[in-house]
């Protein structure tokens, strides 16, 4: 049985380090606040879920690890970090799935585009080899001085970011602030690609360089409102 199940009491539980596997559904609640240590490591099983809806805090390291599925709930996570599913942003390794697992991670604790949590990157070079999927979440990096860059390491052509208009918020709402966005050896056609509806209203790119690309640096259906804020381009296609 799911081992929280009949704890009402508020309490702080303190994970070490180690590997932690769970091998059913598994519900923490909103009464459980969660620490864990460097090296601490929680690992749902191939098609369960475990779902954390209180508190959480842990340094940006891998914290989380086999094929099941981490949910979010009950909007008591406002950072969530890419590190914690492993990525190492060395600007080699392919940090695309854990990325992604990080966005899809905060998503499910996102009922309106009100209290969209932020995907916190830290200083360094992630590789993406594969599309992103951009939901409610905003993206965050380090600035300035190009600190946090998004590095296309696929192959030519492709985008690398693609805002979601089925997510709360959609194209009226997010945040995308902190980065350079960068090709590699092969250059990314688009890096942010916004053509699922117009743009309107809270969709703000700030604080953000693109750096080489063959077709548009930003690509656009139509827009009602947008805000750009201190953005820089750099041997790019077009807008």
């Amino acid at each position: 049985t799911d081992v929280f199940t009949g704890v009402t009491k508020n309490i702080g539980l303190l994970i070490g380090a180690g590997q932690f596997a769970f091998t059913l559904d598994t519900i923490i609640p909103a009464n459980i606040s969660l620490t864990i240590s460097q090296g601490g490591q929680l690992q749902p099983a191939s098609s369960k879920t475990l779902t954390m809806n209180g508190a959480l805090l842990a340094p940006p390291a891998q914290i989380f690890g086999g094929a099941g599925l981490i949910s979010f709930s009950g909007n008591h996570i406002s950072d969530v970090y890419p590190e914690w599913w492993g990525a190492v942003r060395d600007g080699t390794t392919d940090d695309s799935t854990e990325i992604q697992q990080a966005i899809d991670a905060a998503q499910t604790q996102v009922a309106s585009s009100s209290n969209a949590p932020i995907i916190r990157f830290s200083p360094g070079i992630y590789g993406i080899a594969t599309g992103l999927t951009w939901k409610s979440a905003h993206l965050v990096g380090v600035y300035p001085n190009n600190s946090t860059q998004l590095k296309w390491t696929g192959t030519a052509g492709g985008t690398m970011l693609t805002k979601d208009a089925s997510s709360p918020g959609g194209l009226s709402f997010g945040l995308l602030q902190g980065f350079e966005l960068i090709s590699g050896t092969n250059e990314v056609a688009t890096f942010v690609d916004l053509t699922a509806q117009f743009v309107d209203n809270h969709l703000i790119i700030r604080d953000v360089q693109f750096n080489t690309c063959s077709s548009h640096a930003v690509k656009l259906l139509g827009w009602i409102n947008f805000r750009m804020q201190n953005v820089r381009w750099d041997n790019i296609g077009g807008y």
